[in-house]
């Protein structure tokens, strides 16, 4: 992807519009080889691009995950969004997800606001990505 960096608020948005699309290649296109991923105390990844790839492959099997970019502060160091997380159920999840709640049909799911933290190097790669969910989950059916 031409200008897989984060140098604008323009290029952060296509970076969250391929994340949002599962379009993998597109958004890990804007990691460092050594970039690391902490999702809360849930999930920590430290295998660079393709660990981080994996795991979602893997999760969007069952259920797909769409950002809303509600704020976006970036500098040369680093890069925050405030965003509305949609996760939506492609199968019946019988066992909820991420501890958020019960099992939802295929169809429904769970939307909760984030905090997304990047640190970028000096080629404007992220290094690290750090998130932190605020508030309660909402759960809703299909």
């Amino acid at each position: 992807m031409a200008h897989s960096a984060f140098r604008t608020k323009e290029d952060v948005l296509r970076y969250v519009l391929a994340f949002s699309s599962n379009d993998f290649a597109g958004f890990s296109g804007f990691y460092a080889p050594d970039v690391r991923m902490i999702l809360g105390d849930k999930v920590s990844l430290d295998g660079g691009p393709g660990a981080i790839v994996d795991f979602f492959q893997k999760w969007r099997k069952s259920i797909n995950e769409h950002l809303d970019v509600d704020h976006i502060v970036l500098d040369e160091h680093g890069c925050a969004i405030k965003a509305t997380a949609t996760f939506t159920a492609i199968v019946d999840l019988n066992e909820g997800f991420m501890d958020w709640g019960p099992p939802v049909p295929k169809g429904g799911g769970y939307r909760r606001k984030y905090i997304v933290f990047y640190t970028l190097n000096g080629d404007a790669k992220v290094t690290s990505i750090q998130a932190a969910r605020m508030g309660d989950v909402e759960i809703f059916k299909p």
